[in-house]
């Protein structure tokens, strides 16, 4: 059941990314980023706001 809450927060993650960064490329990113800022309890917007900073590093 956790794994059917991960798959919609990451789809929620990957939209708001295309949102804020229109050029973002959400396929190159993997799971394992997503999945920390998940079980962290990170909303979906910080998250996104999160993956976008440690990307562009």
């Amino acid at each position: 059941m956790r794994d059917k809450f991960f798959e919609t927060y990451k789809t929620r993650v990957f939209k708001t990314i295309l949102e804020i960064d229109r050029t973002a490329n959400p396929s190159t990113l993997g799971d394992t980023l997503i999945k920390h800022y998940f079980n962290a309890g990170y909303s979906e917007r910080s998250a996104a706001t999160a993956v976008i900073e440690v990307v562009r590093v």
